[in-house]
């Protein structure tokens, strides 16, 4: 992803396509030459956290507004077209009207006070997330410019999942060969999952030497 990660030697050339990831600062470092798209399932999450937290009606307005714009990409991605301006439009003013309306109910939270000499001062939960949703406006509404952007980034999440579970049962693995062939066997699955082909039969074929993906 970044071009300083070396492999076999080499380094890596940067990636310059899209990322669909959470709000990590480290993301949006200026060196970085990829395009970003944010998991609107974590910005749900985020939402709904402040309503149970603080009872604030703009953040499940937001919710509501997020499910609703991924509603009308989806449609259109279907019948194999673009969203109106007219509705882009209006779906931006709809963001930025809820955002103005969230920063009249946040400003009146409880701040706790700040703790030392160092570092920003504290905000609420509800203004955080605020922030969260100004700056990389672009970003989240990324799914309504392109067919290709996802609503969130979980199958990425299930595809390093497993490797995560390995290492907490394990405790680790043992070898650096171990831990790729563990990679490639389990990047194996997770692609024959996405071409629905059978799990069992494919693996068997492989051994076999038989083994061929769909062509695309």
């Amino acid at each position: 992803m970044w071009a300083g990660i070396r492999r076999n030697g080499c380094a890596a050339r940067p990636y310059k396509g899209i990322v669909v990831h959470d709000c990590f600062v480290s993301y949006f470092k200026s060196d970085v030459t990829f395009s970003h798209a944010l998991c609107n399932a974590h910005l749900l999450r985020d939402c709904q956290g402040v309503v149970d937290h603080s009872r604030h009606s703009w953040a499940a307005e937001m919710k509501e507004l997020l499910r609703r714009s991924w509603k009308l990409a989806k449609a259109a991605r279907v019948s194999d077209r673009r969203l109106s301006v007219e509705v882009l439009a209006e779906l931006e003013r709809q963001y930025d009207h809820i955002l103005a309306l969230g920063e009249t109910q946040w400003s009146k939270d409880k701040v706790p006070e700040k703790t030392g000499p160092r570092g920003r001062k504290c905000k609420s939960v509800a203004a955080n997330l605020g922030d969260r949703l100004k700056r990389p406006k672009a970003s989240i509404l990324h799914i309504l410019y392109d067919d290709r952007i996802p609503f969130d980034n979980n199958l990425a999440e299930r595809d390093i999942r497993m490797s995560k579970v390995k290492q907490k049962i394990s405790g680790c693995f043992r070898t650096a060969i171990g831990g790729e062939q563990f990679a490639r066997i389990r990047g194996f699955i997770s692609t024959l999952l996405k071409q629905s082909l059978p799990l069992h039969e494919s693996l068997v074929s492989v051994l076999r030497g038989q083994f061929r993906f769909r062509a695309t």
